[in-house]
């Protein structure tokens, strides 16, 4: 509830909650329907990068190919070792 009261504006706590969180929702979902706009966009072109998975050095494969069957397949490099085994536990005490 809201109103005046000696010329002031006044409104209840919880109104003014409500109010703000209707903006917040409000400026989501233009930030949603912007997300979907860009991703349609993205969507549109031509190029598209499927990941086809990795091989035992951790080298990341995809085929980039262009929607009419061609494409080219890009090797993504990991230069970083494998991170080291654990040691093993020690003998139980006889």
């Amino acid at each position: 509830m809201q109103g005046r009261s000696g010329g002031r504006p006044w409104r209840f706590q919880e109104l003014t909650a409500a109010m703000a969180l209707l903006a917040w929702l409000s400026a989501r979902e233009q930030q949603a329907a912007q997300q979907r706009a860009q991703l349609a966009e993205l969507a549109a072109l031509p190029l598209r990068a499927e990941a086809l998975g990795a091989d035992r050095q951790r080298n990341r494969y995809w085929l980039l190919g262009d929607g009419c069957g061609r494409g080219r397949l890009y090797v993504e490099e990991i230069t970083a070792p494998w991170p080291a085994a654990p040691p093993p536990p020690p003998p139980p005490a006889p």
